[in-house]
């Protein structure tokens, strides 16, 4: 009986707050007035069909209708939401009147002084970068990251343009090169997963993310092969070793991405491999960036002081500790295989 009476006192605190009367309130909610007047009595609670309606009609949440009190936690935050929509509008808009006084100011002063417009589009390149980083994630409603990585990006390449034609160098090429290559190779991932791809394109993932790691280091390698002005034999010097290092990074996704057996043989693989990859780096080096004669290091473990066999020593022990851990590997997948074969 209590509860009920706590209840109808609350209701009634409520509707009067609301400046209803119980008439007005039973309109709202489409009961009779007479209802209304019990529930305020603690003779009747309202039907549960009726709850979201006196939620609704009294601007109250369900909770504190259920519990017959104010939930002053919930309205606290929700307060503080709204504060913090208000201050962060103010932000915004104080901070886009600083972009647009500044922005007009280097306008002016460029035409005034250079009777044309040049740095001013350093400046404009310089504001809108620092508008994608500082107000752009709070305006935008969806998609938050991929927008602002897109408006970061282009304008970023448009300050790297503006720069470059403020000196009348030529170095934008290779520098859209470099900042395209740092974005790809951190972003690219991710904005790959929330993507739509056709279905025969979803396990290919890996791949096009290799792919496009490898078209821009040949990209950017030759470009600053032109800025630098090697000579040509240099691009057919670093042609092969490109192709060697990432022959290597190719055959290992494909290998643990597309190889049909368990992650123990995909491991002893992978490891095996890179003991391979390892035993005749020195050797292509030198060959292809010296022309000298390729040769594996040789060793002697019982001449550690002779500085010809020093290298060759370490690397026999690193390749051997490798193979090592292949074999082990190798064997716990035969292990894996043969317990999956008896199950």
């Amino acid at each position: 009986m209590e509860e009920k009476i706590s209840f109808g006192k609350f209701i009634m605190k409520k509707r009067k707050e609301k400046n209803m009367t119980q008439k007005e309130l039973a309109q709202k909610l489409f009961v009779t007035e007479s209802a209304v007047s019990k529930w305020e009595r603690g003779l009747s609670y309202p039907d549960i069909s009726l709850i979201t309606s006196i939620c609704e009609a009294l601007d109250i949440t369900e909770r504190e209708l259920l519990t017959s009190s104010e939930d002053v936690t919930q309205r606290n935050m929700d307060r503080f939401a709204i504060k913090y929509q208000r201050m962060t509008k103010r932000y915004h808009g104080i901070l886009l009147t600083c972009y647009l006084g500044a922005l007009a100011a280097c306008f002016i002063t460029n035409l005034a002084v250079s009777h044309r417009l040049d740095w001013f589009f350093i400046v404009l390149a310089g504001e809108l970068l620092a508008f994608s980083i500082t107000s752009l994630p709070g305006l935008l409603k969806k998609h938050k990251g991929e927008g602002t990585l897109g408006v970061f990006y282009g304008s970023l390449l448009f300050l790297l343009a503006a720069c470059n034609g403020y000196t009348h160098a030529h170095w934008f090429g290779i520098a859209a090169l470099s900042i395209s290559f740092g974005l790809f190779t951190i972003f690219a991932p991710p904005l790959m997963k929330m993507l739509p791809w056709p279905a025969y394109m979803a396990n290919k993932k890996a791949v096009i993310w290799l792919g496009g790691i490898t078209g821009f280091t040949f990209a950017l390698t030759y470009s600053g092969n032109q800025i630098a002005q090697y000579p040509m034999s240099y691009g057919a010097q670093i042609t092969p070793l490109l192709v060697f290092e990432f022959a290597f990074a190719w055959i290992l996704l494909i290998l643990l991405r597309y190889g049909r057996f368990n992650r123990w043989l995909k491991a002893a693989a992978g490891t095996a491999l890179g003991g391979i990859w390892i035993l005749p780096q020195q050797g292509m080096l030198d060959m292809l960036l010296y022309g000298r004669e390729f040769r594996i290091a040789s060793w002697d473990l019982g001449q550690w002081g002779a500085p010809e066999y020093m290298n060759g020593n370490i690397l026999f022990i690193i390749v051997m500790c490798v193979f090592g851990a292949a074999a082990v590997f190798l064997i716990l997948g035969i292990i894996k295989m043969i317990k999956n074969h008896r199950q």
